[in-house]
């Protein structure tokens, strides 16, 4: 059994221990707690210019705690953490030596929901950013990132609108992009 299987297993059986007690349904007002975590495989995949392949195991696990003051008044903290496991191969198949090892994953995150009149709300989510090989320093390895926008509910069962993301990246880059904010009761079941 590999390192790998053998974390992934360990993974598994927390979010299995822990969802039914930690998982809530969102209160009116109050705390609420969750617990996820997620598990992704991208298989062997070719490298551009014919100079070989990688494949990717990637596990992560984050628990957040909210307090509403109301349904559309909340603040919270999300905090997370996780591992990429790259695999690089030449054109022969052959794994060769890694131009990095296993990169480690934290992130910290303050989920902010404020009414806006009747019908509008406003989000905001600050989030700090840990992504790095195991001995590579904190200020080499950190970024952040703010998710902002406003919805409107139309409807009882339809609530949408603008946002937009601003993250930095490794090199002294921004990168802003747009987002679209939908919460939509399609059936009673499915959201």
């Amino acid at each position: 059994m590999t390192k790998f299987t053998i974390k992934f297993a360990l993974a598994s059986l927390l979010l299995l221990a822990a969802t039914p007690t930690l998982a809530q349904a969102p209160s009116p007002s109050g705390w609420s707690f969750s617990l996820e975590g997620g598990f992704a495989v991208q298989s062997e995949t070719d490298l551009d210019g014919d100079v070989g392949s990688f494949d990717l195991h990637r596990t992560f696990v984050a628990g957040s705690a909210d307090y509403r003051w109301n349904y559309r008044n909340s603040v919270g903290v999300s905090v997370g953490g996780g591992r990429s496991e790259y695999r690089f191969y030449d054109t022969m198949g052959t794994e060769m030596e890694e131009p990095w090892t296993d990169i480690d994953e934290m992130r910290l995150s303050v989920p902010m929901r404020l009414a806006l009149g009747k019908t509008s709300t406003l989000f905001v989510i600050p989030t700090v950013r840990y992504n790095g090989e195991k001995d590579a320093s904190s200020s080499d390895s950190q970024t952040w990132g703010l998710f902002g926008g406003a919805a409107w509910r139309l409807s009882e069962d339809l609530t949408i609108g603008p946002g937009l993301g601003v993250f930095s990246r490794f090199e002294d880059s921004t990168r802003v992009f747009p987002i679209l904010i939908i919460d939509w009761n399609i059936t009673e079941r499915w959201n």
